[in-house]
């Protein structure tokens, strides 16, 4: 089955709602640091997470965060994603400035040269000089650099340096508030579609 890891070694910073993050001005976290922000318990009902382009089919937001300024954003994905095709895109958070609009649309594919589509994987809030170049990508893709998170995030409700991951189709695993996610190790999304 085809997976997803996390981009770098961080921890989350909230699924469906946010972790431990200033909200219009009021400090918000969830219930105990062992509750899941993906559920109604751990959820902070008031800090609703955004999910962007929603209308594309793009859903699940996740942050991780937890890192440095700069820090690279790498592609990990399992050995049944054979191929990639990389778009930017200008429209996350479109309310903000850049480079918290900027962001990266991943086309997963079970075989080289973008054939039988699994899904997609959104990388959210980079920097605008280090994105990787749009195209097919066919090898090399394990720790492939797609870019850089900047070195603070004035979008929505997390102010800390972090990346907003997203995906069309497939399943999403929940986090505790503050889980650490090892990069290249956790996986964060797992599709159902299989090229045999």
């Amino acid at each position: 089955m085809p997976y997803v890891y996390s981009p770098f070694s961080g921890k989350s910073l909230g699924q469906v709602c946010y972790c431990s993050v200033g909200c219009g001005g009021t400090l918000k976290s969830c219930p105990t640091a062992s509750s899941p922000c993906g559920t109604p318990s751990g959820c902070i009902t008031s800090c609703t997470h955004y999910v962007v382009m929603s209308g594309s089919g793009w859903r699940a937001p996740l942050d991780i965060g937890g890192i440095g300024a700069n820090t690279p954003v790498r592609f990990y994905g399992s050995g049944t994603i054979r191929s990639i095709r990389v778009t930017h895109t200008d429209a996350i958070c479109s309310s903000r400035e850049i480079p918290w609009t900027l962001g990266i649309l991943v086309d997963l594919y079970g075989f080289s040269n973008g054939t039988c589509p699994i899904g997609g994987v959104m990388y959210a809030h980079l920097n605008q000089a280090d994105r990787i170049p749009p195209g097919l990508y066919n090898s090399g893709l394990w720790g492939l650099k797609l870019g850089s998170v900047p070195s603070a995030c004035n979008c929505g409700c997390s102010g800390d340096p972090h990346v907003h991951v997203q995906r069309k189709g497939g399943s999403s695993r929940v986090f505790s508030c503050g889980q650490g996610l090892t990069g290249g190790n956790t996986w964060v999304f797992y599709y159902n579609t299989e090229c045999i």
